[in-house]
């Protein structure tokens, strides 16, 4: 899907950057009061509520609606509910920013590229002419022949 009218070259005005780091930092400072930071070990050691788990947490829920004659001491049903209720509203903002982000790192890798293509023809035309024995141009072929080669290294 293509977002905007034409895919390069994009020129991200500044204070369109500025504003949306503003609306991110917003974002953030609504949404701090209810998140949370696991470690990597607890995430590990979670459950996991996800496609596959969710019709059941939901039928539970039901089921404990309808026949609350079951319900132990633990887990507290209203928590549940609360819980539940929490998932859905922030999966729904959770969702969006994915897209977001989808297309964010996609507009990135494309401009990147098309960065690194203009670069590497640049490059090219500078090699041939010192390959022509142009000294300016063998100067410039040695310095570009180096951080081609450490980005190489780097891959």
């Amino acid at each position: 899907m293509t977002i905007g009218k034409s895919k390069s070259p994009i020129k991200l005005k500044t204070e369109d950057k500025e504003e949306i780091v503003n609306a991110l930092t917003t974002l953030t400072k609504r949404l701090q009061p209810y998140l949370v930071a696991l470690t990597p070990n607890e995430k590990n050691d979670l459950p996991k509520l996800n496609e596959h788990t969710i019709g059941f947490v939901d039928e539970a829920l039901k089921c404990a609606d309808d026949h609350p004659e079951f319900i132990p001491l633990y887990p507290d049903i209203e928590k549940l509910t609360t819980d539940i209720n929490t998932v859905a509203a922030l999966k729904s903002i959770s969702k969006a920013l994915e897209q977001t982000i989808s297309y964010l790192n996609d507009t990135v890798l494309l401009a990147g590229s098309e960065a690194y293509v203009a670069a590497l023809t640049y490059y090219n035309s500078v090699k041939h002419a010192a390959n022509s024995g142009n000294p300016k141009a063998k100067t410039i072929h040695e310095n570009l022949s180096r951080r081609i080669n450490q980005g190489k290294r780097k891959n």
